[in-house]
Parts: C-alpha cells; sequence; structure tokens
C-alpha cells in the first residue's frame, strides 16, 4: 500500500530511467494526473461555446467537428482553431447505414492521445448504430449519428443527429462534488422541472438530478423558491414581428416565455424508391422569470416555417437575442432512405404539449410509382399529421402542417413536393388581475368580406349557377332545376381543429343549411330567414357551404355573409380547444389577422 500526493516538488534520487531522464522522489505519471483531473471533472464536451465540438455538414460525404474540447477519463481532447473534416465511406447500393462520430481517448501504445474516430455502421433495411466502446484502453463519447442512404453522395444538415447532450453518450462537462450553490429564490431549470413537472424529464435527466448530492440537499432544504405555474397572457402563433405592451395589472415584474422557431420544410428524396427525410423541428426553450417592467413595449419575432428552395424555418425571439430559439434545430425530422416518424424537442409543462417536433419521412419503396408522403410534425399525442397520399407519379406528396408550434414538415419521395414547417410561437406566461389573454387570430378564408368574388368558386347540382357579390353578401342563383348549391371558399389551412362559422339564408324551402365536413346544419330553415351556422371542422379536407332541397328549380338562391374558419388548435392548444358555443359567444367577424383580447 502507498500513499501518494500531488503535486509536490521533486528532489533527485540520483537514479535514471530506462531512457536517461533523472528521477525524482516524488514522481508524477500521466496517469495519476488523469486520476486526479478525473475526480474534480465528469466526462462531457465543455459548453462555453454551444457550438463546441457540433458536427456539421460539409462538401460531399464529409462531415466537421468544430473547435472545442472535451474531457474524457480525466484527459482532454481538443480541436483547435479549424474544424476538422472527416471524409465518410460512399454510401451503399442497396440500404441505408448510420455512422456515428465519437472523441476517443485511446492509450494504446502507438495512439496516447484523444482523436475524432468515425464507427460505421453496417447497412441494413433497418440500420442500427455501432455502440461506443469503454474499457481500460479506449473511452469514447459519442458527439453525433450520421443517417447514410443509399446512393447518398451529399451531407445534408438534416441527416446529422446530434448527441452531446445525452449524458449517457456525452454530456456536458461539470464540477464533481456538492454541486452548485443556488441563492434563496433560484433554481436550476432541471431541478425546477424535477419538482413541479417529472413527467416532462427523460430517465437520464431524473438520474442527473437525483445524482447531484448538493442540488438534492439544496431542494430537500427547501432553501430554493419554486414559483407557481403562471396562467398564459399572450400567445402569439403566426410568422411575424409583434410588439407586446406589458399589461399594467401585471402582478410582479417577471413572466416565463416559450419562445419556438419555425419548421423546416421536409426534403425530397434524391432517386426513386428512397424515402425523403422529414423537416427538423424548431428550437424550444421555456425562459423563467424574464424582468419586465409594466408599461414597457417588448419586441418579439415569431419565426415562419420552412416553404422556400432555403427549406429552412426562422427564428423567434422575445426582447432581444438572449431569449431567441432558431428554426430548424428542435426535433430531428424522420431519416432519410427509411421511412420513420419525427422526434420531438420539448414538453411544455403549461399545457403539456409535445413542441418542436421534426416531420416524418416518406415511405420507402422500390418502385417508382409508389410510396407515401412523411407526415407533417406532431401534437402531444401523435408524432405527426396524416402521411401523404399514395404515389400515383414517382410517389406521393409530403403532408402539411402538423398539429403543434415548429413542427417539420414530411418529406416526399422523387420528384414531389415535401410538406412546408409550422410557424413557431412566443407564449407568455404572467399574472395578471383580469386574467385576460392577448391572441392573435386569423381567419383563413380568403375575401371573406366579398371584395368581389375572387376566392369563391360555386356549382348546383352539376350546373354553375350565378355567383354574385352585393354590400358584403355572396348570393349564388341557380340557373337550372338542381337539388342542391354549393359555395366554395378558397382556403388551404386544415389541421387541428378549426372553427368555422357563417351566416346563410335561402329564398326556398328546403331540407337543411350545412357547412360540410363539420357538425355544423341547420334543419327545415325558414325561406328568407338568416341563420347563424358554426360548427367544429376537422380533417384536412376543404369545407364547404351547402343547402339541398326536394324541390328543383331555377332562381333558387343561397346567400353567405361574414364567414370565418380559424385553427383554434394552434391558439389554445391541442387538447384545450373551446366547444363552437364558446367560439359564437367570444370571437366576432373579421378578416385577415386580428389581435384579441378572449
Amino acid at each position: 500500500m502507498s500513499v501518494k500526493g500531488i503535486p509536490y516538488p521533486s528532489e533527485p534520487t540520483g537514479e535514471t530511467s530506462p531512457l536517461g531522464f533523472p528521477l525524482g522522489d516524488r514522481p508524477v505519471t500521466s496517469r495519476d494526473w488523469a486520476r486526479y483531473v478525473g475526480r474534480m471533472f465528469t466526462d462531457g464536451y465543455f459548453d462555453q461555446d454551444t457550438a463546441s465540438l457540433a458536427v456539421t455538414a460539409r462538401t460531399g460525404l464529409s462531415v466537421a467537428i468544430t473547435p472545442g474540447a472535451c474531457m474524457i477519463q480525466g484527459r482532454q481532447g481538443v480541436i483547435e482553431d479549424e474544424p476538422y473534416v472527416i471524409q465518410l465511406d460512399p454510401a451503399d447500393v442497396v440500404n441505408p447505414r448510420i455512422d456515428v462520430i465519437v472523441m476517443r481517448r485511446d492509450l494504446t501504445p502507438n495512439v496516447r492521445a484523444t482523436v475524432p474516430v468515425v464507427l460505421k455502421g453496417e447497412p441494413a433495411a433497418a440500420p442500427e448504430p455501432q455502440p461506443i466502446v469503454r474499457n481500460d484502453e479506449v473511452w469514447e463519447l459519442a458527439l453525433a449519428l450520421v443517417h447514410v442512404a443509399p446512393h447518398q453522395t451529399v451531407i445534408a444538415p438534416h441527416d446529422i443527429t446530434d448527441l452531446r447532450d445525452d449524458p449517457a453518450l456525452c454530456g456536458r462537462v461539470s464540477v464533481i462534488g456538492r454541486g452548485t450553490y443556488y441563492p434563496p429564490g433560484t433554481v436550476p431549470d432541471i431541478l425546477w422541472y424535477y419538482t413541479m413537472y417529472p413527467e416532462t424529464l427523460t430517465p437520464q435527466q431524473t438520474a442527473t438530478v437525483e445524482a447531484d448530492e448538493g442540488m438534492m440537499e439544496i431542494w430537500e432544504r427547501s432553501r430554493i423558491s419554486l414559483a407557481a405555474p403562471k396562467p398564459l397572457i399572450a400567445s402569439y402563433t403566426l410568422a411575424g414581428n409583434y410588439t407586446w405592451t406589458v399589461p399594467e395589472d401585471l402582478i410582479g415584474d417577471t413572466v416565463d416565455v416559450l419562445v419556438v422557431g419555425g419548421g423546416d420544410r421536409g426534403q425530397p428524396a434524391s432517386i426513386s424508391g428512397v424515402s425523403g427525410a422529414g423537416g427538423r423541428g424548431g428550437a424550444v426553450r421555456l425562459y423563467r422569470d424574464v424582468p419586465v417592467a409594466i408599461a414597457e413595449e417588448i419586441a418579439l419575432t415569431v419565426g415562419a416555417g420552412g416553404i422556400n428552395v432555403a427549406m429552412t424555418g426562422g427564428f423567434s425571439q422575445f426582447l432581444d437575442s438572449t431569449y431567441k430559439q432558431f428554426g430548424g434545430m428542435g426535433g430531428f425530422g424522420g431519416n432519410r432512405g427509411a421511412s420513420s416518424p419525427g422526434l420531438w424537442a420539448f414538453v411544455n409543462p403549461y399545457d403539456g404539449q409535445k413542441y418542436g417536433w421534426g416531420g416524418g419521412s416518406s415511405a420507402q419503396s422500390s418502385s417508382v410509382y409508389a410510396g407515401n408522403g412523411g407526415s407533417g410534425g406532431g401534437s402531444s399525442t401523435s408524432p405527426g399529421g396524416s402521411r401523404g397520399a399514395d404515389g400515383i407519379n414517382n410517389g406521393g406528396l409530403g403532408s402539411g402542417l402538423g398539429d403543434g408550434y415548429g413542427t417539420g414538415g414530411g418529406g416526399a419521395v422523387q420528384n414531389q413536393e415535401p410538406g412546408e414547417g409550422a410557424d413557431g410561437c412566443v407564449r407568455i406566461y404572467g399574472k395578471t388581475a383580469s386574467g385576460d389573454v392577448r391572441r392573435f387570430l386569423t381567419n383563413h378564408i380568403q375575401n371573406a368580406e366579398f371584395n368581389g368574388t375572387a376566392g369563391w368558386t360555386h356549382g348546383q347540382g352539376g350546373s354553375t349557377g350565378t355567383f354574385t357579390v352585393l354590400n358584403g353578401i355572396g348570393t349564388l342563383t341557380s340557373t337550372a332545376a338542381s337539388s342542391n348549391l354549393t359555395i366554395i371558399p378558397t382556403t388551404n389551412f386544415y389541421r387541428g381543429k378549426m372553427y368555422i362559422r357563417t351566416k346563410l339564408k335561402t329564398n326556398w324551402t328546403v331540407t337543411n343549411l350545412t357547412i360540410r365536413y363539420s357538425n355544423a346544419a341547420v334543419t327545415s330553415p325558414e325561406a328568407g330567414q338568416e341563420y347563424i351556422v358554426s360548427g367544429i371542422l376537422t380533417g384536412n379536407s376543404p369545407p364547404s357551404f351547402d343547402t339541398t332541397s326536394a324541390s328543383q328549380t331555377s332562381g333558387w338562391t343561397l346567400s353567405i355573409s361574414e364567414p370565418i374558419l380559424i385553427d383554434i388548435t394552434s391558439i389554445f392548444g391541442a387538447g384545450s380547444e373551446p366547444d363552437a358555443a364558446w367560439c359564437d359567444a367570444n370571437i366576432p367577424f373579421f378578416t385577415g389577422t386580428q389581435e384579441m383580447v378572449i
């Protein structure tokens, strides 16, 4: 048994090593230093810069690790000044594979260093990454997964899955000991969730909290103040720039703010028979206890979903860049080359929804003329909206928007359009005396004020009829005997639950007045009487305003005014949508986008 202390001055012993170097009486080896440092710091990457050791796409089949440093069993690995570029092996011609990018501490005599390494995956119909190695000689930290589809020649950002923040595979370097001291009235985010909403944490996150003796001691002794959840007071869910005025009756001087970036557009497959990747969801974070001043005007931005060639979602921001989340940096989309759903990025404890879903990838098919589009981003209960329709020409379309905020669009097979990303959001939580919530609502019916006939189509039992507009009212008149009249608005926005309402009137004795694809109907209406017809529209089918009659005649009319179509899932959250009666009483007719207190 020996006792060793380091570091201490060493005196020469008069002896030399086999290589001829003088030996001291207080020798310290590299292994001693590694043990010394390893008792102070955990393994992981140093996160002074959030881009430290991030794996990014380069040209062709190459990726790069950004400059940064890591700690592995008491030894550092450093990439300095310039990104470290890694060339991946060519793609398989039949099956996809998953490569793992790792930092490896290698003590074997011919290496003795910490180096970046690629663990090449085996091509397979359902590929799995190689496990990382951890033994006396080799110890690895996984930085990222890289998905390589058959025939793939270029690595794109959505092919890379960041693993740095997974404590089981890498994690962030932290000090070993009693943990950080948190002054009274403060609490680290993860401990706040551990106390208030433990179901939102992963098993690894829960284990991290419970393994930190200092954090648990603070928690058990109640030396921290855990604020109760605050009610929603403002919600911005449509892309654009806004100004929020802090309510004068705000109780206290802080708010909690959920910021979600816009989702990326999905990706089309580059070759036939291979699935296109789903778009990545927007980045998400709940900022707690943000200081504000009464009557202060705060600028904010809601990032748009990716719809153009660049396909990237926009950033969302509250106040300044301190409270900013980028588009397309949340949940990963389904993998290119294998049909799969997207992943969510964050559970908002205030409404239980999972935000930042990636879009699903399209179905893989061996035939050019088959396959389905990928699903859209998901909601709290599902990994995505409905999948795209079966392919007719070179595959199916990616479905459109998902049911949540910041969701990525679905992927598409070759030569077809992928789904668009969803807009992000900024939601503000705080205690006010009134309890009012300011929200931005959009009427998704085009030309709802009937400024001419643009945006409206119609039909009557096989004949076209005549559609005219006067004083904000559209009227369809049958020009031949007909059993039904139909007026169709222009809108391509259907997701989640939509509240729909309009005023309808007919000059004939009819069976009913209805809104197709909803639960809205008036049975046996009186001729000449105007009725308000409203209901909840679900699914992805466009609505229309209809009337039917057992009698048939020309000159029969159906008049419509003040139609509205509102996405109540986006405004109130999945599972919290109001019914049609509440919307009837609280949402007036409007056009475009309006801010309302509801």
